[in-house]
């Protein structure tokens, strides 16, 4: 069990690294445009040579209810893709390392 929770405090740390990095990329085009500019998760695992969020993947699944737009479901994986990446990755990091903490142990009051 120590060893699970010590694999997610480290993948907590990388993610949080990663949305660092992400983060001054962002402050970075934010001030050289004057305008608040944010990198999406879809272009943010373009750069890194990943296609998690490509809509055109055979047998993606189509969503009704609220992602659905105008009588046409629209993919779950695009409405994640467009999430600003430094603010998902940093929530995902404190979220693993929240669940990697290590457990409380009892007080002692045993006097």
């Amino acid at each position: 069990m120590r060893l699970l929770a010590w694999a997610m405090r480290v993948v907590g740390c990388v993610l949080l690294a990663a949305a660092t990095a992400l983060a001054v990329g962002d402050i970075a085009r934010s001030l050289a445009s004057g305008a608040t500019v944010l990198m999406p998760l879809e272009e943010a695992a373009r750069t890194a040579g990943l296609s998690l969020f490509d809509t055109a993947a055979a047998g993606a699944a189509q969503a009704s209810g609220v992602f659905a737009a105008a009588g046409r479901g629209a993919s779950l994986a695009g409405q994640i893709g467009r999430q600003p990446a430094s603010i998902v990755l940093g929530l995902v990091g404190v979220l693993f390392l929240f669940l990697g903490r290590p457990p409380r142990r009892p007080a002692r009051n045993a006097r």
